[in-house]
């Protein structure tokens, strides 16, 4: 119980995917060109003609079409588009997240405070 509910983190970065289909993938520790953070809540709007699927860390999600799905509140990593209809390039992510940065000095100084510390693995675990 050092960090907050996820619900009540800051959702401090968000990265937004337009026009995606079937393949897509993206992890929020290990992306290219940002800083790793936790996804905490992911927005997907699906207009490709039929029901898509998408997968929150092996989680499986059905998107219908013309429809918005949106997952709160669950900790990822990865979301993938599995499936989707016959129009191509036809979905649209949003991923709301938090640092990881912000999610170790928060741990940090409540582990301080209460004269206890953490390992986060640093040297072997999250990069």
């Amino acid at each position: 119980d050092f960090v907050p509910n996820v619900a009540n983190l800051p959702r401090n970065v968000m990265i937004s995917f337009t026009g995606q289909d079937t393949g897509f993938k993206y992890s929020t520790a290990y992306n290219v060109g940002r800083d790793s953070f936790v996804g905490l809540d992911c927005t997907i709007f699906n207009a490709s003609g039929s029901v898509a699927t998408a997968t929150l860390d092996s989680r499986d999600y059905w998107i219908l079409d013309n429809n918005v799905r949106t997952v709160t509140d669950i900790p990822f990593n990865e979301v993938q588009i599995g499936s989707t209809g016959a129009t191509a390039n036809a979905m649209d992510l949003t991923i709301f997240g938090c640092s990881i940065k912000y999610l170790m000095n928060l741990a940090k100084y409540n582990s301080q405070n209460r004269g206890e510390e953490l390992n986060f693995g640093i040297n072997g675990g999250l990069p």
